[in-house]
């Protein structure tokens, strides 16, 4: 399952959540925004979204959003939304690591 964190702070966070996120999915992504970073890993194994918000939380993803997607999940509505483009600002792709030993 995929599973995405919006990381604002200092890098650091975000480098750690990357590389966390790394050894749980089988390709995981990082991208630079103007306040922080999108981490986006794929193929985590994980079932339920319940599963996917504790995992994000342990992680470090901004609780604000994990709150909303809380209420999404409830409400049966699609969650784990992030922007590539917001007020002309592209997000910029850093790192890609693909973990071909978890296949």
């Amino acid at each position: 399952m995929r599973i995405t964190l919006d990381i604002d702070g200092p890098a650091w966070k975000a480098w750690a959540a990357f590389y966390t996120h790394v050894s749980l999915s089988n390709k995981v992504e990082i991208y630079k925004t103007r306040t922080g970073f999108h981490v986006i890993g794929y193929g985590a194994p994980v079932e339920t979204p319940e599963q996917v918000i504790r995992v994000r939380r342990w992680l470090g993803d901004d609780p604000v959003r994990i709150d909303l997607d809380e209420a999404l999940v409830k409400a049966g509505k699609p969650f784990q939304i992030l922007w590539t483009k917001k007020n002309d600002f592209q997000v910029k792709l850093l790192e890609v690591v693909e973990n071909r030993n978890l296949d």
